[in-house]
């Protein structure tokens, strides 16, 4: 049963889109950047998998670097969560790209056809 203070306070809330929340700069450029960022991570995900698949030929190869990709979250991640709750979001961000395409950065000038090079490569990611 609802009472009227419910009544009234469900009358007072407009219907907002999904599409609203687009209008606030500040969350569509971060939505932006973070969006960007992720797709970019895909695709160097994708492609360091074809070039160490055409190097070794190996599908064991392959799964190094995705390794290298998941262990360190699961290992970090329950205490990055509660730094992430204590620290500034904002600056979270920002130094967490910054530090990521530094570190691809780096990954530029060791890509070589040397089976040892991959694997630092996958490393470094």
């Amino acid at each position: 049963m609802v009472n009227n203070a419910q009544r009234a306070a469900g009358e007072k809330r407009k219907s907002v889109g999904f599409l609203a929340v687009f209008s606030n700069l500040p969350f569509m450029l971060l939505w932006l950047g973070q969006l960007t960022s992720q797709m970019a991570d895909r695709i160097f995900v994708y492609v360091l998998m074809v070039v160490i698949y055409q190097a070794t030929h190996s599908n064991f190869g392959v799964s190094l670097p995705l390794l290298a990709f998941g262990i360190p979250s699961v290992l970090i991640a329950p205490w990055a969560g509660v730094l992430a709750d204590r620290l500034d979001r904002k600056g979270i961000l920002v130094v967490s790209d910054v530090i990521r395409g530094l570190l691809i950065l780096l990954i530029i000038p060791l890509i070589t056809k040397s089976l040892l090079w991959i694997f630092l490569v996958s490393l470094l990611a």
